[in-house]
């Protein structure tokens, strides 16, 4: 889960968001499904799936890249040109003995130039994980 500022490289309309994502066993290597929504207030959200690809060093520090195709629905939110976004980030995190994480991302949400309007957004988000198990 996290909490996140949207607009952070566009000088107005800058917005608070809360996420929550899950991160799903590695299919090979470190290449883990993931999935997460991002609501913003005004009835605005980003409904994400895709794939993350992460690092783990032996001091604690993770590192992951990850890309999704979403579903974007502007309510009252930001015009990005269409309800098909993609959404890419970096993030560091620090990973403590007990495995619950914290970590900031910086990520990029547009729709790719699928639509002749594709202003794109960015987001730095903060974000505070642990392992749920079944």
């Amino acid at each position: 889960m996290g909490v996140a500022a949207i607009n952070v490289l566009d000088n107005s309309d800058r917005r608070l968001a809360g996420a929550v994502e899950a991160r799903f066993e590695p299919i090979t290597w470190c290449l883990q499904p993931w999935t997460g929504i991002t609501y913003e207030g005004k009835q605005s959200y980003l409904i994400a799936a895709g794939l993350v690809l992460t690092k783990q060093t032996r001091s604690g520090f993770r590192f992951s890249i990850g890309w999704a195709p979403s579903y974007y629905h502007r309510g009252g939110g930001k015009d990005l040109g269409g309800e098909l976004e993609f959404y890419s980030f970096g993030e560091i995190g620090w990973m403590f003995p007990n495995q619950h994480v914290i970590s900031l991302r910086f990520g990029h949400i547009s729709n790719a130039g699928f639509k002749s309007y594709n202003p794109g957004t960015e987001l730095l988000e903060l974000g505070y994980s642990f392992p749920l198990r079944w």
